[in-house]
């Protein structure tokens, strides 16, 4: 009981901290809590994000409409899946010029056989058949042949030199339009504004993806139902981020646990350091209260525990600035009780640390 009560006047209280001394695994729970605590909205905010932003009604990118007419291209299943973890092309697919050439004016779509490299293209075209709306670019075979990493520096290359036509000064000389780009085990999609756009290598929103955990799926389904007829564009795009969404989850979960490691580390430099200091203060000579190492680290775990709430509860609307509002918020709460520290001794002339019966 003494406990928890303890805790809870730590919650507020310096004078508490400063004055009685807990047990050493109390401060290790604490300082474990607190640095759960402080990576919990990024974690969250992680582990839920999806690629669902990429249609928007209100981005003028119109992803929708290309993502609807790629699928309906398809005339049998087999011709793009994905098997095992791997982007596969039938050969008769490939090979078929009728199927690459075709030009729909319906539609006004089209798929053209490209060189370096490229298996081959997707066009997705506006009204007027004069701008670009979606491009979808497949490459097989050569392209990353046992090693996902090799995907993101092909894709890198291909990207700079062949959608956004770099100049000498590095700078994007291309007409934007949205693109999806598929290698055997990566996909990456960018969205643009195909309105009024400048040349620009800042998309609305990208995302990319890899195919490790998907053992079957079959591009036909994209916009076919189980009888062969052509889906609605809304329910067309729902399967494409569903897809989408099963790629970006493995690179989304590897890159969440990641960053979780790095803040978890920076916080717990911060909270260490800030118990340093404080040990270093306590020791000179204006100091009224000398504590050890020891004990100045356990009062700097106490210390933190506050601001490690505060920054939970900030960190859902503030995930990226976590470590930030974290430092910020422990080191005001330290500062105040460094001037404690030199402050007129109580009356009652308490030892700093009191027994605890």
């Amino acid at each position: 009981m003494k406990t928890l009560k303890y805790i809870w006047k730590s919650i507020y209280s310096n004078v508490v901290i400063l004055e009685e001394e807990q047990k050493w695994w109390l401060a290790i729970i604490i300082f474990l809590i607190s640095l759960v605590a402080t990576i919990g909205g990024t974690m969250y905010s992680g582990f839920t994000s999806t690629a669902n932003g990429l249609i928007s009604t209100t981005n003028d990118t119109a992803i929708d409409i290309g993502f609807s007419g790629f699928a309906k291209e398809f005339d049998k299943e087999g011709e793009i899946y994905i098997d095992n973890g791997e982007l596969k092309i039938s050969d008769d697919f490939a090979n078929n010029t009728s199927n690459i050439y075709n030009m729909d004016s319906t539609n006004k779509t089209t798929f053209n056989a490209i060189v370096h490299d490229c298996t081959f293209s997707y066009t997705h075209f506006n009204d007027d058949k004069e701008l670009t709306v979606f491009k979808v670019y497949v490459f097989t075979g050569d392209v990353n042949p046992t090693y996902v990493s090799d995907d993101n520096t092909f894709l890198t290359k291909f990207i700079q030199t062949s959608i956004y036509l770099l100049d000498d000064k590095s700078a994007a000389t291309w007409t934007p339009y949205s693109f999806m780009i598929l290698t055997p085990h990566s996909v990456h999609i960018a969205a643009y504004k195909i309105v009024g756009s400048t040349a620009t290598t800042s998309a609305t929103i990208s995302v990319s993806g890899v195919f490790n955990d998907i053992d079957k799926f079959d591009f036909y389904s994209l916009g076919h139902d189980d009888n062969g007829a052509n889906l609605t564009n809304t329910v067309i795009a729902t399967n494409t981020l569903d897809i989408i969404n099963r790629s970006y989850t493995t690179i989304r979960n590897k890159s969440v646990w990641y960053q979780t490691g790095i803040y978890t580390a920076i916080n717990a430099g911060i909270l260490i350091v800030s118990g340093l200091i404080f040990w270093l203060i306590s020791r000179s000579k204006s100091s009224l209260i000398h504590y050890t190492f020891w004990q100045a680290e356990k009062i700097a775990v106490f210390m933190a525990f506050t601001p490690a709430l505060i920054t939970f509860v900030l960190s859902f609307f503030l995930s990226s600035y976590s470590s930030f509002v974290f430092l910020m918020i422990i080191a005001l709460r330290m500062m105040s009780a460094v001037q404690r520290l030199s402050a007129n001794k109580p009356s009652d002339s308490k030892p700093v640390y009191k027994a605890r019966s």
